[in-house]
């Protein structure tokens, strides 16, 4: 990731921004969270929030990336913004490991091979051999397995375990 470019911007200057986005977003619910704040500015799905974005976007050239907006959103959130004395409490960039899980259905064929002695040869039913493996006379779960074929897979559900 790189850099935001705020970290080169100085206290009064990135103060009085902050403040002026803080301002412009405080009712819509964009500062409960990191994901609600990025979306409104990247993602806006109404009219308010494209104003919204737009108006942000305006005094820095009408493009931030991922860095500058959780450098502003972390100003924003840990500072005092309208205390307009002192420095401001500014981020590092650090690395966080992050797991992402996921569920997933696998189907799969496999196929056990094994012998059977029968006076019937070639005329053997798979409905008459799950009578036999009911019965406990084959047991086809100790043959060797001979096919191992996945077919198709699902992912259930994922998330990010943080």
């Amino acid at each position: 990731m790189e850099r935001s470019k705020f970290e080169n911007i100085g206290d009064p200057q990135l103060r009085k921004y902050a403040n002026y986005v803080l301002l412009i977003t405080r009712t819509t619910g964009a500062l409960n969270n990191i994901s609600e704040f990025y979306n409104i500015i990247m993602f806006p799905l109404t009219s308010q929030n494209t104003e919204i974005s737009k108006k942000i976007l305006a005094p820095v050239g009408g493009s931030i990336n991922r860095s500058d907006i959780e450098y502003l959103y972390y100003i924003i959130i840990n500072n005092n913004l309208l205390d307009g004395d002192g420095p401001l409490d500014r981020p590092t960039l650090t690395v966080e490991t992050i797991d992402f899980v996921y569920e997933e259905r696998v189907f799969r064929t496999v196929t056990h091979s094994g012998d059977v002695q029968t006076y019937l040869p070639g005329d053997l039913t798979s409905g008459y051999l799950i009578t036999l493996k009911e019965e406990g006379i084959v047991d086809p779960w100790s043959w060797k397995k001979t096919g191992d074929e996945e077919e198709d897979w699902d992912v259930r559900d994922f998330w990010f375990d943080v």
